[in-house]
């Protein structure tokens, strides 16, 4: 369950690719790409996986969203809250 305190990671078995303009992540089934489950990622979606490392919660991921594009913290908590929902199956949730 995502908590504010939460520490978020990526799985293991995630390609990430920026092809052209866009930011693509493709989950992996054994060795074979989940071609049914593509994600695609605008900037800031971008910016923000890979931000995530494990060692940071939801407000510091925000916070890393405020220092880049100067938008207020109220704003980038509920933006990054909204993300990670959207990619949880794709996340570890310490």
């Amino acid at each position: 369950m995502l908590t504010p305190d939460s520490l978020i990671d990526k799985q293991k078995n995630i390609i990430s690719k920026k092809i052209n303009k866009e930011y693509i992540l493709v989950p992996l089934t054994g060795n074979i790409a989940n071609m049914n489950s593509l994600y695609t990622l605008n900037e800031t979606a971008a910016f923000l996986w890979e931000k995530i490392n494990g060692t940071k919660n939801i407000n510091q991921l925000a916070e890393e969203i405020v220092k880049e594009y100067e938008v207020e913290m109220k704003e980038a908590i509920i933006d990054t809250n909204n993300f990670l929902l959207k990619i949880s199956r794709l996340l570890i949730i310490k």
